[in-house]
């Protein structure tokens, strides 16, 4: 029998979908096409992930997530040497410092997530 999900989890849940929308929207052209971060070819937003560069950690931060194609995020496991690369080209790489040491640090409590939730899901309407 599967578990059953608390209340935060159902939460989180429901805010990734609408954050994870976002990202694979956010740059998408007016077919609905947006690049790969790591390997740079197009695809339909619906057939994107959103993937992380500090997995599992970060998971509402936009420099931590792109949009990423399922060969290079699943297949590759994210290929994280070209991801580290083109984050430190966009953002520099004390930036990209900088989201290490916030990838050890941060917790998303219920407020987070509620206020996360509602920033994204407006932003996607």
């Amino acid at each position: 029998m599967p578990k059953k999900k608390n209340p935060t989890q159902i939460l989180r849940d429901k805010t990734w979908k609408e954050f994870s929308k976002y990202i694979r929207l956010k740059g998408a052209d007016k077919d609905g096409f947006n690049e790969c971060f790591t390997c740079g070819n197009k695809y339909h937003w619906k057939k994107l992930h959103a993937g992380h560069f500090k997995h599992g950690k970060l998971d509402f931060d936009e420099m931590n997530i792109h949009p990423q194609c399922i060969a290079c995020n699943r297949w590759h496991r994210g290929r994280l040497d070209v991801y580290a690369l083109k984050l430190i080209d966009i953002y520099g790489l004390e930036a990209v410092k900088d989201l290490e040491s916030r990838a050890e640090q941060t917790i998303y409590l219920w407020e987070d997530l509620t206020e996360i939730y509602e920033k994204y899901k407006e932003l996607n309407n």
